[in-house]
């Protein structure tokens, strides 16, 4: 599934909706997004539109596609306070969409964060 570079992830809202399985993620990078062609994507009348919206580039911190390349676009309130070399755990509703971002405690291990975020709800 994240064999190859790069893997794009789409957020949606969550809507009430509980995660699927989540991915542990170590940041290597964050930035603004410039929203395409004259920031066109920035528009809340464009298809996909997040307000604020930042890109993160991450690397799978466990399991069998460790190391594997994602990259997921956010609304930017999401992104607040992620800075690269931290480890952050997408909850997916599927293989394709992320519905939201949990922090976990300072000095877990990729396979603790694994454990912990399975006790963790959205709210």
């Amino acid at each position: 599934m994240f064999g190859s570079p790069a893997v794009t992830l789409e957020w949606q809202g969550a809507a009430g909706r509980q995660p699927e399985h989540h991915l542990v993620l170590r940041v290597v990078g964050l930035k603004r997004d410039r929203g395409g062609l004259f920031g066109l994507g920035r528009s809340p009348a464009m298809p996909g539109y997040l307000p604020d919206a930042h890109v993160i580039t991450a690397e799978m911190a466990e399991g069998a596609d460790r190391g594997a390349r994602i990259r997921a676009r956010v609304p930017g309130m999401i992104a607040e306070g992620i800075t690269p070399g931290c480890l952050i755990a997408l909850a997916m509703v599927d293989a394709k969409h992320a519905i939201g971002l949990l922090r976990p405690p300072a000095g877990l291990s990729p396979e603790r964060i694994a454990a912990w975020v399975k006790a963790q709800t959205l709210g």
